[in-house]
């Protein structure tokens, strides 16, 4: 079975008396004033809220759309059975309409291996998407449990102080903490990592095996 006929995704107007919010548990009182209309993913059954994005207009929420087509191609391509499979998915979904790049152009991306990294960063095929990552990532060079928070903030933020200090944290001859952040992140024009989430997610995961 396809994901586009399991999966459903709409433009609605927010009001409080919207029965496909109402069913997502999307409450208008939880969104901005700002926020008039919002993108929605969702089982066919609209039990299970799996993406939404707020905005002014439904022009500017037009963007998102796609994600059956999309999710189609990822299933083919790397036969996905973990939630962090679908979570992965997710994530470089909203980089890939955010950044304005297709997702079979990171696909064949290649790395240099390295067994630590590799495993580190297994959850996410290689590349360097969520904060506990990267904190993790950290540890490695420095006792100070604090540190890894710390710094992983600064790197987010491109602090330059920062950026020279991953280069001095080396996983292997002419491989640093710096070169993995040039190699293995996803371009964004606001952060380098983020909190993967887990929520969507795990509802992804389920709405598509509850119809297989």
């Amino acid at each position: 079975m396809l994901a586009q006929d399991i999966i459903k995704e709409d433009i609605v107007e927010i009001t409080q008396d919207n029965e496909l919010l109402r069913k997502l548990k999307i409450d208008k009182e939880n969104c901005s004033d700002d926020y008039k209309y919002v993108y929605v993913v969702y089982d066919k059954n609209a039990k299970r809220l799996i993406k939404a994005f707020w905005g002014e207009s439904t022009n500017e929420l037009g963007k998102w759309r796609g994600f059956a087509e999309d999710l189609d191609e990822y299933i083919k391509k790397e036969t996905p059975n973990r939630i962090a499979d679908y979570m992965f998915f997710l994530d470089v979904y909203d980089r890939s309409k955010s950044e304005n790049f297709t997702l079979k152009s990171i696909y064949s991306r290649k790395f240099r291996k390295n067994i630590i990294v590799d495993e580190m960063l297994a959850d996410s095929k290689g590349f360097l998407l969520w904060n506990y990552q990267l904190e993790n990532l950290i540890g490695l060079f420095c006792f100070d449990t604090t540190k890894p928070l710390e710094m992983r903030k600064k790197l987010n933020l491109k602090n330059d102080e920062y950026l020279q200090k991953a280069k001095e944290m080396e996983f292997a001859n002419n491989f640093s903490l710096y070169d993995l952040l040039i190699q293995r992140t996803i371009r964004s024009a606001v952060t380098l990592t983020r909190n993967p989430r887990w929520y969507y997610a795990c509802n992804l995961y389920n709405a598509v095996n509850s119809y297989i």
